[in-house]
């Protein structure tokens, strides 16, 4: 460790030892040297946006070379935030770490952190997450929660009371376990259980989950039904298993699993045809190729659920609804909203609102294959032309036009 490096863990422990009494978890202090040494990687140094009144913009240039500059910005930074943390509350400290994370979760999207693990797109977890908003529940779990963000924007917006998250990355156990200490800062009596050990044997009322694929897992051996009937050491089949033998009764499940849970073979059809046999499988949402960083898998949504309103499925295809950013392709925010409308509707059994629907009976006949393009010709319905607000507060600006230019007329 160079003196530099040396300085700033200094100053992050002086850090540690102020919020000491506030929130006592050893992830801290390595949250921000994991946030320290991330920015080392890039030619500047972009921090702190404004909080409050306590810390202003600053950018410098960051490399070893910098040496003095970093230990002049630090140094601020360091009585700034030593007037901030006795001045201030948990909310607001906790509003603090989250900034920080932020910063290094996006970072982490496009390069240092990026290893095998897919982040989760956050058009991504709006759609998991609002899909399973209507349902009511006191625990929430990952089994695959990797820095743990969807996981806790889940259970936020459920309203959770109990959130349970497992990981094998070292890294983002860390950064998982802050989250749910920046939670608590707000949210006293949750409970926040981030763990390393993989696959516990517990049912919980909704599990959200976009879990590896692509992987071989020999070392675990999960305990339930699924697994035991349909044991397989390929990750996206051992993950789908778990989530399914760790529904409760009335659970809910949202999973992001590669396009081939819709057709392929193997281990993975013969799951595919139980959970449709036994009414499992509530909704299918097919993704564009290429929605997370450097990959160009094609993805789907299974939406699972125990205790479903009728035996029909619902099928939508957002697989062409993309724009094209700079690093992946982006689902559109009007074909999200298009999604969310037709999964509640489909849920609250309203026959007027026009999805792609089709019976078990479809799907039989079709050998058990959910390609999406095999039911477009088929007796389903199409899904709606959802068009977005922006769309209908233009063509009401116009009715108004031609309106006025009538008036004027007459």
């Amino acid at each position: 460790m160079n003196h530099s490096e040396k300085h700033l863990e200094q100053f992050v422990e002086e850090i540690v030892r102020s919020l000491k009494p506030k929130l006592e978890d050893q992830a801290l202090i390595e949250c921000f040297l994991l946030f320290i040494h991330a920015k080392q990687t890039k030619s500047e140094f972009h921090r702190v946006e404004e909080l409050g009144e306590f810390i202003k913009q600053l950018k410098i240039p960051l490399s070893l070379s910098a040496e003095p500059w970093l230990i002049e910005v630090w140094q601020e930074f360091s009585f700034k935030w030593d007037r901030f943390i006795t001045m201030s509350n948990d909310f607001e400290i906790g509003l603090f770490l989250e900034y920080v994370l932020k910063e290094v979760r996006d970072l982490a999207g496009s390069n240092l952190l990026r290893t095998a693990n897919f982040i989760t797109p956050s058009e991504m977890v709006k759609l998991m997450v609002s899909t399973m908003a209507n349902t009511k529940m006191q625990s929430i779990y990952d089994p695959a929660c990797g820095s743990g963000d969807l996981l806790m924007t889940a259970g936020k917006e459920l309203k959770a009371q109990n959130f349970f998250g497992e990981t094998q990355s070292e890294m983002n156990l860390r950064m998982a376990r802050l989250f749910g200490l920046i939670y608590k800062s707000q949210q006293p009596s949750a409970k926040v259980n981030f763990s390393d050990r993989p696959f516990d044997n517990k049912s919980y009322d909704a599990i959200i989950s976009n879990p590896p694929f692509g992987l071989t897992i020999k070392d675990f051996s999960p305990i339930g039904k699924f697994n035991s009937e349909f044991k397989s050491g390929k990750s996206e089949v051992l993950f789908l298993n778990h989530i399914l033998d760790s529904m409760s009764e009335n659970g809910v499940a949202s999973v992001i699993l590669p396009l081939n849970a819709l057709f392929g073979k193997g281990l993975m059809e013969k799951v595919r045809r139980r959970i449709i046999d036994d009414n499992l499988l509530e909704a299918v949402i097919q993704l564009p190729s290429k929605v997370f960083y450097n990959s160009n898998v094609s993805t789907v949504i299974f939406l699972l659920k125990k205790q479903k309103e009728t035996e029909d499925i619902l099928l939508i295809d957002l697989s062409k609804d993309f724009r094209k950013g700079k690093k992946r392709y982006e689902v559109k925010s009007e074909a999200i909203e298009k999604a969310i409308i037709a999964v509640q509707s489909f849920r609250n059994g309203n026959k007027e609102e026009k999805a792609m629907v089709v019976s078990p009976k479809m799907v039989i006949e079709k050998d058990y294959n959910l390609s999406l393009n095999l039911y477009q010709n088929s007796n389903s319905k199409d899904l709606p032309k959802f068009r977005s607000s922006e769309d209908l507060l233009e063509e009401c600006k116009a009715i108004e036009r031609r309106i006025g230019e009538l008036q004027k007329r007459f």
